[in-house]
């Protein structure tokens, strides 16, 4: 069984996903490469952040209080 959340920023998705062994597997991808604008000074930072350091790496995700019920309740249900 799966669940989809979307970022308020529109920006990446967080996947639940309940395995048959009773595992919670957790994924979150992006939905966009980067914002539709970026000042320069940002772009070159990002350039050279991914240029040094590979990928970028996400590690939030912004959900709105309706969405956080939701997932509270998903895995209360669940788990």
């Amino acid at each position: 069984m799966k669940k989809f959340f979307e970022c308020t920023c529109l920006n990446e998705v967080l996947i639940l996903d309940k395995w048959e062994d009773g595992e919670l597997a957790l994924a979150m991808y992006k939905l966009q490469n980067y914002p539709r604008y970026l000042p320069f000074i940002k772009r070159l930072r990002l350039s050279l952040k991914i240029l040094f350091k590979g990928e970028m790496y996400h590690d939030n995700i912004l959900l709105e209080k309706e969405q956080a019920e939701e997932l509270k309740e998903w895995i209360n249900k669940n788990y």
